[in-house]
């Protein structure tokens, strides 16, 4: 046993929380987006989604020091200590916003009438406005997540953070524009911010300069890892935005929306890794085994809904947000395989982080922005905005082929087992059922959806009695639930 509630939480039981909250997080950001669409001109949800892309790349920042906090959290037990962690991000979070903020006025006001989309005045206030907003809610997060209540954190953030933003939204009925947008979802965020900063150790202290230098070197590679990372996923949008314009955008940031259905799991599980591998690395204890379980079920949410999205995309879009979202359906597939290269990335970062390895993190999404940037303006010009994910795909690949080799050579272990290579071949074989079906019978999008939908039944089942391994981690997650 170990002094370290980190080492001691339920890893199913705190991924189930967190996973939970976050599905309920998926419908309400669905919702948010479909009113959005519905209230905003279609040029204006373009503008939005430029807007919200940049105050996502900004508040990186504080994500990164709130997962440097998060780590020391999450490595000691005394309050006192923990708060005055707490305490050293906030030094280090707001003069560096600051700065920020200058940098991109500057920027804003040289580009002025020479991109397709600018940054008007009002547009910089109420980027400045979200970006402070849910800096707050990002510290306040990872400061409750590392003192051991990773479920709780995630409850805050969808129940609090989600629900306040969507209430909020509702005024834009009366004063409908994608600036006010912005500003209503920082300051939707905001309140469950401080909300979980009460909850967790906070009490006021001077931070002295050991924990700042603590927090500061650790920082230095989350700080760009989530920058790279972020800049990697607003690349397309922003990147849309600079050669083909706001509709596009619209197509590509609606589509997201729908394919990231399966990101509750994934980020519910990494909310979880994060603060068990770490108090198991800290104390000593097996986290290999852990963490190949995580790795393992990470996808699980994410790879049935390929086959919806692929059989019934444009059936789905018409319904959600209209038939003229229907030239997005391959966005939707494409995005949907994107997510899950993006569980895997997510739980590789945890491992990383966790055992005070955060340089290669930063190193593997080096190389993958590069390749995104360096591939993507080609593929536009010779796809269109279809490109920007052919390009995504192939730097997701690269970046999971690095990981696995990073892996082994850190700590001599593969963690690609058979349980993990067995679920894309049965995504393969029930697709080529149902493709085989389509062609004989000749059926519609809309006929295929409740057939694709039976896949995912399908698709479980298959996978509980073909793999000892599901079957064990299944009976563990029970064992831990009930």
């Amino acid at each position: 046993m170990s002094d370290l509630k980190s080492a001691e939480i339920s890893i199913w039981k705190e991924s189930f929380d967190a996973s939970s909250f976050s599905a309920i997080g998926f419908i309400l950001e669905l919702v948010y987006t479909l009113l959005l669409v519905k209230v905003l001109p279609q040029q204006s949800v373009g503008v939005f989604f430029f807007y919200l892309a940049i105050v996502f790349l900004i508040i990186q920042i504080s994500k990164g020091i709130g997962i440097a906090v998060r780590k020391h959290v999450s490595s000691i037990s005394k309050e006192r200590t923990q708060s005055k962690y707490f305490w050293s991000g906030v030094c280090l979070l707001f003069p560096i916003l600051a700065i920020i903020m200058v940098c991109l006025f500057s920027i804003s006001m040289f580009f002025d009438s020479h991109l397709p989309i600018n940054i008007t005045f009002n547009g910089f206030l109420s980027i400045l406005f979200a970006s402070l907003g849910i800096s707050i809610m990002e510290l306040g997060r990872l400061q409750l997540a590392g003192s051991g209540e990773p479920g709780k954190a995630e409850k805050h953030r969808v129940l609090i953070g989600k629900t306040s933003m969507l209430l909020l939204t509702t005024l834009l009925l009366l004063y409908p524009s994608a600036e006010l947008a912005i500003s209503l979802r920082g300051l939707g965020f905001a309140v469950s911010g401080f909300v979980m900063i009460n909850l967790s150790p906070h009490m006021l202290i001077k931070p002295d300069k050991k924990s700042v230098l603590d927090v500061l070197r650790f920082s230095k590679w989350s700080i760009p890892t989530n920058l790279l990372n972020d800049f990697y996923h607003r690349w397309d949008t922003l990147l849309l935005g600079i050669m083909v314009g706001a509709i596009s955008i619209s197509y590509y940031d609606s589509s997201v929306r729908i394919a990231t259905i399966g990101f509750p799991l994934m980020i519910g599980i990494s909310s979880a890794a994060n603060v068990k591998l770490s108090g198991l690395y800290e104390s000593n204890q097996d986290f290999e085994t852990v963490f190949s379980k995580i790795l393992t079920v990470s996808p699980l949410f994410a790879y049935p809904f390929l086959i919806v999205f692929f059989f019934s995309g444009e059936y789905i879009l018409s319904v959600i947000f209209g038939p003229e979202y229907i030239p997005a359906a391959m966005m939707l597939f494409l995005l949907s395989i994107q997510q899950v290269f993006q569980s895997f990335r997510l739980q590789f970062e945890a491992l990383f982080n966790s055992i005070d390895s955060p340089k290669e993190t930063t190193k593997t999404s080096g190389v993958s922005v590069l390749v995104n940037v360096a591939t993507a303006p080609i593929l536009v010009l010779e796809f269109g905005a279809i490109g920007v994910l052919y390009s995504t795909l192939l730097s997701e690949a690269i970046r999971l082929v690095l990981y696995e080799y990073q892996s082994y050579s850190k700590l001599n272990t593969i963690f690609i087992n058979k349980a993990i290579l067995l679920q894309p071949i049965l995504i393969i074989i029930l697709s080529v059922c149902i493709k085989i079906v389509s062609n004989l019978y000749s059926l519609t999008p809309k006929t295929l959806f409740p057939i694709s939908l039976l896949s995912i039944i399908v698709f479980y089942i298959l996978l509980y009695f073909t793999s000892t391994q599901i079957r064990h981690i299944f009976t563990e997650i029970k064992q831990e639930l009930i």
